[in-house]
């Protein structure tokens, strides 16, 4: 068996390994990662040269029974990833499997019920309830699609029914998907929006949709009003990117998506839709802090600006829309968040 100091990994390592009681490659290759590192002098760059010196001699470290466990959509290892379950149908299960989760299938797969798919928000005879490995982030990611979709569904369905005898229409620009989350998404990742409106042939403006579990005010509300709206400075700064790239002028628009029971899944199920235009939502802004067990900046703001969905109409009748324009023209995007030097 090959001795250590054969192995050229350098006199004080290999004088650690020694110390540690190890004499041999069979004797390292008995240890694992984290029981390397508890040997005094032994860092995560040691560890990595052992590993790639024993690789050379297709020879390779123990696995950690105790490791971290990977994400499917990230890619890494993280010691908040546990088994996330899902109710799916066969074609939401197929489309996770293929794209966000990178040709990992469900460690657990069972086609047993009936109810509403978390992820395309449509009834099935026979759901998987599906298992994967998620981080916390990617967990509430995952669990987010359904609303989304919920939501959107919801903007298209309104938006036809209140302008259906008018040259005003809505085009989805931004179909809610689980996509992958890794380097490599990220550096292809461009800023975009939900909805473009479009005034005949000409595009005049165009929609960031948000959706929550709260209402903004109004008549016969459901459940819970907010108090302040949250936005990231991340998702502020895709809209002002799109409407300064395009010249639009983006509204934001808050849908409010709550949870219907449809034993023994959820279904979702929009109940309001709210709008602000984009100088009255800088106007509304307050203040900027992390959210609490977050590390993404929010900037909140008042909710007195927005405004229902059935006012749309007489925004745009009246004029009001092209007069906002107008000033877009004139003063450009508004700050979302701060305010400009």
């Amino acid at each position: 068996m090959t001795r250590i100091e054969d192995l050229e990994l350098g006199k004080a390592v290999s004088k650690r390994l020694r110390e540690a009681g190890l004499r041999t490659a069979g004797d390292i290759c008995a240890w694992n990662r984290r029981e390397l590192g508890s040997i005094p002098g032994v860092g995560a760059k040691t560890i990595e040269k052992i590993a790639e010196t024993l690789a050379e001699a297709d020879l390779d470290l123990a696995t950690d029974p105790l490791a971290p466990y990977e994400c499917v959509r990230e890619g890494r290892d993280a010691w908040d990833v546990k088994l996330s379950t899902f109710f799916l149908c066969e074609s939401c299960v197929n489309e996770w499997t293929s794209g966000p989760f990178r040709g990992h299938a469900p460690l657990y797969d069972s086609a047993a019920l009936a109810g509403t798919c978390q992820n395309c928000n449509e009834e099935h005879d026979a759901l998987h309830i599906a298992q994967w490995l998620l981080c916390g982030n990617c967990d509430r990611v995952a669990r987010s699609i359904g609303r989304s979709v919920a939501a959107e569904a919801y903007v298209a369905s309104v938006f036809d029914e209140l302008f259906h005898d008018t040259p005003l229409t809505i085009v989805p620009l931004d179909v809610p998907i689980l996509r992958a989350h890794d380097a490599q998404v990220l550096e292809r990742k461009v800023a975009s929006i939900d909805f473009a409106i479009y005034e005949g042939q000409y595009q005049i403006a165009g929609i960031e949709l948000k959706t929550g579990r709260n209402h903004l005010g109004g008549w016969a509300p459901v459940g819970s009003r907010i108090g302040t709206f949250q936005l990231d400075h991340g998702d502020c700064d895709d809209i002002s990117a799109v409407a300064s790239a395009e010249n639009i002028l983006v509204y934001l628009f808050h849908a409010q998506v709550i949870d219907r029971v449809n034993a023994p899944t959820t279904r979702f199920e929009a109940t309001g839709l709210w709008w602000i235009d984009p100088f009255a939502f800088s106007a509304s802004y307050q203040s900027s802090r992390t959210r609490p067990r977050e590390t993404k900046t929010a900037a909140y703001y008042s909710i007195d600006g927005f405004r229902p969905f059935d006012e749309f109409r007489g925004h745009w009748e009246s004029g009001e829309l092209a007069n906002l324009r107008q000033r877009f023209d004139s003063e450009g995007q508004p700050p979302l968040h701060g305010h400009r030097a």
